[in-house]
């Protein structure tokens, strides 16, 4: 018999980006708890749902991208609409989750 590996992802919450915006383990463990409650509540059940839904129907019409494991991510548009769109341009997009690319500058 084959091993059995775990599908969770062993690098799940041991993001680095924590050391590089100089979070103490209190910020870090207030940012958990806020994520936490975000993700139960009904808005982002039903965002990631619709996600989902639209991940299996791509993966039915044979759309590589929608395979598990892609670099790509289900993208939710303005207006409703959904896209196969690449991870990286998904999650950093400029203001996108309260992520600011660049150096801010003091007024």
């Amino acid at each position: 018999m084959a091993k059995q590996t775990s599908k969770r992802n062993r690098n799940a919450g041991k993001s680095p980006s924590y050391k590089k915006r100089g979070m103490s383990k209190k910020a870090i463990e207030n940012k958990r708890k806020y994520d936490t409650a975000y993700g139960k509540t009904t808005k982002a059940k039903k965002q990631r749902a619709d996600a989902n839904r639209k991940r299996r129907a791509e993966q039915k019409k044979g759309n590589p991208k929608a395979r598990v494991g892609s670099k790509y991510d289900v993208s939710h548009q303005k207006g409703g609409k959904y896209i196969m769109e690449h991870r990286s341009k998904n999650r950093g997009r400029k203001g996108e989750g309260g992520r600011v690319k660049g150096k801010r500058t003091k007024k």
